[in-house]
């Protein structure tokens, strides 16, 4: 394009300045006011980040922001500025890859393929020539891509490079094979931290280290430099040439096998990295055939871990692995091994780590040998076709490598050992750091933090505060012969060692520790039962089932501890068979007792019936017994019903519910959905409820279920502490009588309702203690009431029960009424004679409090004591506040021994 020149002589003239002034002018505006604008925006920026900081929006919006991100990278800003600029201080050394155009085209298009396939499938064939510019140095090479995912070429300049250093050259950093990569793929200072780590402590690492990549003229930033599996890395570690071999798994990669790793683990072909350099050195070839049979015995099981690995170093290795919390570099396709010629024994290599994973994360791995036995306890494998499984049945069924397992693991995961470890490498590790800041600002190296974490939760594991419970199953002084059940309750096996008796100084030690197994995961402590011999002469002490200690030791460690014995056994065996609750119903098993035509009840017709062993009725029926029946209950037998019962007597032809020996247990109705009735029912001769453990304190039970009595007879009971016990229940009761009862005869606990027109004789003769009513939490109305004798009380009211009473006659008793712990009560019309006390209004439970009663219309005849009021209870009688009189009344009334 031509562009025609102005012709400046044919211009109009300016007027009225000169010619430069008039041009300076508007730009000296333009600057002005560029530069005023400029200043207003700084600022306000200023000004807006100040607001911003002192508001906290901006730690708000960094806090936000940083939730959002992987844990190893920043947001905040500051800390990204200041990671770039420090980088400067390190520059890491430039490498250059120079491809020629048309084989930079090969890998591209190899690229493409796996861009397509997912999965990067390799070959010797996909080396293409290179050259490599190092510290100076022109160095022949070749390369290939390499990383089976996508994370290593998904990028569309930074890939992932394997390199062979050309035999003519000089190798690099010391190194003929090496991988270059991004340090993402290896999570970035994780790998290198992991190879010092784990060269620490003797494990054949890798070299690996940091530098500025350039490809073909483009700076990709910092990259990874990986050495790859060839005899210098032995070499480096200080080992005699020996091969390195593994287990292929090139089946999964081109078949992409739905497949778990048990699978491919026992279908991959053993093979050695360098295997044509081997097949031609003699020496190399029978090293790597002594190699691999050693594996595949050990995949086999024709040999223990310690007969084919350094079984030092190989707990080590797990034991480090477990520390990072990764898994990822025991599964066996990450597994690289070296024979070492001298040991003939295989050595683990660490390789690809990449990850440090802390408990929250999802992707934590447990420490491998947690809830795994030792293998003695399992025999080997018998046969070539019997399924293996990687690490639980292969390297931990060796006794022998899980105890150096178990030491290894916790040696490393004492924090001294960390501590030590990072003060090792506080250099090298801060210029490292830098040189990935270079590229990545944002990174954040928090592997030592997780690291430490993971060391106390393994140091946990380890020592746990109770690994193990131990119950006295038998103690026969007899047979000399102590028995325990003794049970693991965590994931590492533990010893039983022995016994002792902390009182009398009894030391017992087994001949041979007995091995428990780790508990499942989610499943209960399964429990083993150890005997042992003890000498009575040795003076063991009152109670002997007191005192006595389990000793143990975690297996594999030295320390030993001690357990307490707990005094009874973990679980009585025929419990469940025994016990009562559990028993379905059994109705059918008596011929008196038959189904209504309409399919809801259960009758027993009229006449006389033997019950020698127990009722018990489901729910969704209702149970009738028909007038004239006659129950007699021997054999301890009690009738329980699920259902509500119907017990419809005649005043002519009562039912009677009864024991001939004295052993019979009553009636006990749980959960009815329905309302009971019993009419005209006599009780007589009962005993309190007793079966198993399964215990009540009645002869007669209703729970959680509602009850109307009226017209029956409750005549002497055993051993009871109530003759009639209402739980949680509305009820009615009338015209009832209740005679010789052993301690009380109505004890109503947290249930609403009347009684009415009924009588009580001869109280609590059992144990001179009884109640004719005693009531908790209820909230009852009583009228026409009649009490002759009481071994203690007539009416008891306590934990906040109310009542409201008409008619109450007391006759004969230790205490007319009590009113105790924030009881409520109103009386009319009582007349109290015969008695010690005649009310007394008090506390017995502190954590109530005070009672209050009023009385009216009150006649008292031959009370020793009236009234006995503690402070801040009340009682009014007639309309006048009897004074308080007394302190700690309870203590007068009741043993608090």
């Amino acid at each position: 394009m031509e562009i025609n020149q102005i012709d400046r002589t044919t211009s109009e003239p300016s007027v009225g300045l000169p010619s430069p002034l008039r041009r300076r002018a508007p730009r000296r505006f333009l600057w002005a006011t560029v530069s005023i604008i400029s200043v207003l925006i700084v600022g306000g920026v200023v000004w807006a980040g100040i607001f911003l900081l002192n508001s906290g929006l901006v730690g708000k919006l960094v806090t936000l922001a940083q939730g959002r991100l992987p844990d190893y990278l920043t947001f905040n800003p500051i800390k990204i500025a200041t990671n770039y600029i420090s980088s400067f201080g390190v520059n890491p050394t430039p490498l250059a890859l120079d491809i020629k155009y048309e084989d930079y085209q090969k890998l591209a298009y190899k690229r493409a393929q796996a861009l397509e396939a997912g999965i990067l499938v390799t070959s010797d064939e996909d080396f293409v020539p290179a050259t490599i510019e190092y510290q100076g140095d022109q160095i022949k090479a070749k390369a290939r891509l390499k990383g089976d995912l996508s994370d290593h070429w998904s990028d569309p300049f930074r890939w992932s490079f394997r390199i062979k250093v050309d035999k003519s050259s000089e190798p690099v950093l010391g190194m003929r094979e090496f991988s270059l990569q991004s340090p993402r793929t290896r999570g970035y200072l994780n790998e290198w931290v992991t190879q010092k780590m784990f060269g620490e402590v003797g494990i054949i690492n890798l070299r690996y280290d940091f530098v500025g990549m350039i490809v073909n003229g483009r700076k990709l930033g910092t990259y990874a430099i990986e050495e790859g599996f060839s005899k210098e890395l032995v070499e480096n570690n200080g080992k005699r040439e020996g091969p390195i071999i593994r287990f292929v798994e090139n089946t999964s990669l081109y078949f992409g096998l739905e497949t778990d790793q048990e699978d491919l683990f026992s279908s991959s072909q053993i093979d050695s990295f360098q295997s044509g350099q081997i097949a031609q050195d003699s020496l190399q070839y029978k090293l790597f055939l002594q190699a691999k049979d050693l594996l595949e015995s050990f995949r086999r099981g024709k040999l223990l871990t310690h007969q084919v690995f350094d079984n030092e170093k190989l707990a080590t290795f797990l034991a480090l692995s477990d520390l990072s919390g990764n898994s990822h570099t025991t599964s066996f396709p990450q597994m690289r091994f070296y024979y070492n010629p001298i040991t003939s024994l295989l050595e683990p290599i660490i390789f690809d780590s990449t990850f440090i994973f802390s408990r929250d994360n999802q992707a934590f791995t447990e420490p491998i040998g947690s809830g795994i036995s030792p293998a003695f306890l399992y025999p080997l494998k018998a046969s070539d076709t019997m399924p293996m499984e990687y690490h639980q049945e292969l390297f931990f069924r060796d006794s022998e490598f899980f105890a150096a397992y178990m030491r290894a693991l916790d040696k490393l995961s004492q924090p001294e050992w960390l501590d030590n470890f990072f003060t090792s490498i506080k250099s090298d590790y801060a210029k490292k750091l830098k040189a990935l800041h270079r590229t990545y600002p944002a990174y954040v190296f928090n592997g030592q933090n997780i690291l430490f974490q993971n060391q106390s939760y393994i140091q946990t594991l380890l020592h746990p505060q109770q690994p193990a419970q131990a119950y006295l199953a038998d103690l026969n002084t007899e047979k000399k012969q102590l028995k325990l059940d003794v049970g693991n309750a965590q994931r590492f096996p533990i010893e039983i060692l022995g016994v002792k008796h902390t009182v009398s100084g009894i030391d017992i030690n087994l001949p041979n520790p007995i091995l428990l197994p780790p508990k499942p995961a989610n499943q209960t402590i399964d429990f083993s039962e150890i005997s042992f011999p003890i000498d009575p002469s040795s003076g063991l002490p009152e109670p002997l089932s007191v005192g006595w200690e389990v000793k143990y030791r975690m297996f594999g460690l030295s320390n030993i501890a001690t357990v307490a014995v707990t005094a009874w056994d973990y679980l009585d065996e025929n419990f469940v068979k025994n016990n009562f609750l559990q028993q379905s119903s059994n109705w059918q098993q008596f011929s008196f007792l038959s189904l209504s035509s309409d399919s809801k009840e259960i009758v027993i017709k009229p006449g006389r019936w033997q019950l020698n062993r127990n009722l018990i009725i489901p729910a969704g029926y209702t149970l009738r017994v028909e007038a004239g029946a006659n129950i007699n209950l021997t054999n301890s037998a009690v009738i329980l019903s699920y259902s509500p019962v119907q017990l419809l007597g005649e005043e002519s032809k009562p039912i009677t519910i009864s024991s001939s020996d004295s052993t019979g247990q009553g009636l006990v109705v749980i959960d009815a959905q329905q309302r009971s009735k019993m009419t005209n029912v006599n009780f007589n001769n009962l005993s309190l409820v007793q079966q198993g453990s399964w215990q009540l304190t009645s002869s007669i039970t209703f729970y959680e279920s509602p009850v109307d009595i009226s017209n029956c007879q409750f005549l002497t009971n055993h051993l009871a502490d109530d003759y009639l016990n209402i739980i949680r229940s509305p009820f009615s009761i009338d015209r009832t009588l209740f005679n010789n009862t052993s301690a009380d005869a109505i004890d109503l606990d947290f249930s609403d309702g009347k009684i009415s027109n009924s009588t009580f004789t001869a109280c609590g003769v059992g144990d001179g203690n009884g109640d004719c009513l005693d009531l908790s939490g209820s909230t009852v109305e009583l009228s026409d009431i009649r009490i002759n004798s009481a071994g203690d009380k007539g009416i008891s009211l306590g934990e906040r029960t109310q009542i409201k009473a008409s008619n109450i006659s007391i006759d004969g008793v230790h205490i007319g009424i009590a009113g105790k712990d924030l009881s409520i009560g109103e009386i009319n019309n009582l007349s109290l004679s015969n008695s010690e006390v005649g009310v007394a209004v008090f506390v017995k439970k502190s954590e109530y409090g005070p009672a209050k009663l009023t009385l009216r219309s009150v006649e008292l005849s031959n009370v020793t004591t009236s009234y006995i009021v503690e402070k801040n209870s009340r009682l009014v009688v007639d309309g006048k506040f009897i004074p308080a009189s007394a302190t700690n009344v309870a203590d007068m009334f009741y043993d608090h021994s």
